[in-house]
């Protein structure tokens, strides 16, 4: 971690992501001090309550359906989204801490971080089988990355990663919808391309 005087552009960063996290109360109470969800156990169960919850996806395609049902019904596979969905909620909120404190992640940080939001953004986008084809295209990385223009893509991959975690897809006592799904599908792809764009970008910060 290295401190700076933040100013200009990244002065306006760090407002940013202190009225980010002001109005993300709810996001940020899901976690306790050691950046831990507060569901130790992640969101992902097999009951018939959650059937009973997701009726409304049967109008996802047959083959998608087949493969979500198969998924949520293994206990090796729930273990797995489970241990996914809470590493990358943990990892968001390790950079959060950082940008609180007023300082900046390192690159070799942001690298680790970034490469292991990825894969397992990615491994979770194929188990939750919400979509078939990723939404959003890759981003192109910074031929020329700055550690502030590469801690800045790690402030706007936060909010994409709240956007994937509090999607009430994830939550108990809601009624699943196709809008819902779609929306955490979007969320997830906008993770995974983002995380790849700073691991890029962080290794040739790295290597300079």
């Amino acid at each position: 971690m290295r401190r700076t005087h933040p100013t200009g552009s990244y002065l306006l960063l760090i407002a940013a992501c202190c009225g980010w996290m002001l109005l993300q109360t709810r996001a940020v109470s899901a976690q306790n001090q050691g950046g831990v969800p507060a569901n130790p156990l992640g969101p992902f169960t097999e009951s018939v309550e959650r059937r009973r919850a997701e009726q409304e996806l049967r109008s996802l395609p047959l083959k998608l359906r087949e493969r979500r049902e198969r998924n949520l019904t293994d206990p090796k596979i729930l273990e797995q989204m489970n241990e996914d969905f809470i590493e990358i909620q943990t990892i968001r909120a390790g950079i959060v801490k950082i940008f609180a404190s007023g300082a900046m992640a390192d690159p070799a940080a942001l690298h680790k971080a970034a490469r292991e939001v990825k894969r397992r953004g990615t491994r979770l986008r194929s188990m939750l089988a919400l979509a078939e084809e990723t939404s959003i295209r890759n981003i192109p990385s910074d031929p020329r990355p700055t550690l502030e223009s590469v801690n800045d893509r790690a402030f706007k991959l936060c909010i994409e990663i709240s956007r994937f975690t509090e999607n009430p897809l994830f939550k108990k006592n809601y009624a699943i919808t196709i809008k819902h799904a779609g929306e955490a599908s979007r969320a997830l792809d906008a993770v995974i391309v983002m995380a790849e764009a700073i691991e890029k970008e962080a290794r040739k910060l790295r290597s300079d």
